[in-house]
């Protein structure tokens, strides 16, 4: 998929291409991916912020084989002990970008459920170890 690009004030913003864990899911995931972005978020620092944390999480998904409809609650909170080092208010930018994207995922049905919306801040305990297999 091409580059999506924003005027806004004269001004040009270009967003990334769509993720690859986005595109596999097909045209629909795509479409709201990219009008996620455009039209519900108006603050291009926001913007841009919630565009990186969503990029890094769905790298790591990739990395660990998960595709858009098999992403869980445990794998995001999984992620989300990966930032271990994070300030607190880093972490919860990031998860709440994650909470919007897959909200707005799920009202435009590409998804059925939030996988992030029952995942609280530091949910797993410090050293648990817990293995992850895609379904």
């Amino acid at each position: 998929m091409e580059e999506f690009a924003l005027t806004r004030s004269g001004s040009v913003q270009v967003i990334r291409r769509v993720h690859p864990v986005i595109e596999e899911a097909g045209d629909q995931a795509s479409y709201r991916f990219l009008e996620f972005f455009a039209a519900s978020i108006r603050n291009a620092g926001t913007r841009t912020m919630y565009l990186h944390a969503v990029h890094e999480f769905l790298d790591w998904c990739d990395t660990m084989g998960f595709k858009l409809q098999s992403i869980s609650s445990l794998a995001v909170s999984v992620y989300v002990e990966t930032l271990d080092g994070y300030s607190p208010s880093t972490i919860m930018l990031r998860l709440s970008a994650l909470k919007k994207l897959f909200d707005y995922l799920v009202t435009g049905g590409v998804l059925s459920v939030n996988p992030a919306a029952a995942v609280l801040l530091l949910l797993l305990p410090k050293n648990s170890k817990v293995e992850l297999c895609p379904q």
